[in-house]
């Protein structure tokens, strides 16, 4: 390596380390603190096997409002786009028939969910993992809209409940899994 690369080299290398040690790279967030947050999840909704409707994807659009250090607020907006019903065998003929298809005359359908939400955050400002992971549990009520008739009508109310955990990368921006138990 020739003597210019290695004056950039170190050059490059001094420049990194003194923005890092500099007093801006470790200096406090200061203003306000803002309470909403606008977040867009995606999911598998695992349905029950004796359920009319197969495990489904979704999309969903939640509006979140932090009340306290524990408790955030939450307003969801799902959208199932494909729901495809479950199979079950006649065992007289052999024939396997669609229940959907059998309660409704569809093969799928479609739905959107509504729900409010409760997440109570079990750390409060004491974090794990070097202030980065929050676990929480959470509960909420609500309701599924169905294209067709599932067998209940085309509207059904929800309860859930559930935990999970946001990893912070930044002040600004978290990865959030949990899992979920529902009821109709």
């Amino acid at each position: 390596m020739n003597s210019v690369k290695v004056a950039r080299v170190c050059s490059v290398l001094g420049l990194i380390a003194v923005l890092a040690l500099s007093p801006a790279a470790s200096a406090q967030e200061v203003g306000e603190i803002h309470p909403w947050s606008v977040s867009v999840n995606m999911g598998v909704k695992d349905f029950e096997g004796d359920e009319p409707m197969g495990d489904s994807g979704f999309l969903a659009l939640t509006a979140s409002y932090d009340a306290t250090e524990r408790w955030t607020l939450e307003g969801v907006f799902s959208i199932y786009p494909h729901i495809a019903g479950t199979l079950r065998r006649d065992w007289q003929t052999g024939v396997y028939i669609n229940r959907l298809e059998e309660i409704s005359g569809v093969e799928s359908t479609t739905g959107f969910g509504l729900s409010m939400e409760a997440r109570f955050h079990v750390m409060g400002d004491q974090m794990l993992l070097r202030n980065r992971v929050d676990p929480y549990l959470v509960a909420g009520a609500g309701m599924m809209v169905y294209g067709d008739d599932t067998g209940n009508g085309t509207v059904e109310p929800t309860l859930n409940l559930g935990a999970g955990a946001l990893y912070h990368i930044n002040d600004a921006w978290a990865i959030r899994g949990d899992a979920r138990a529902f009821a109709t």
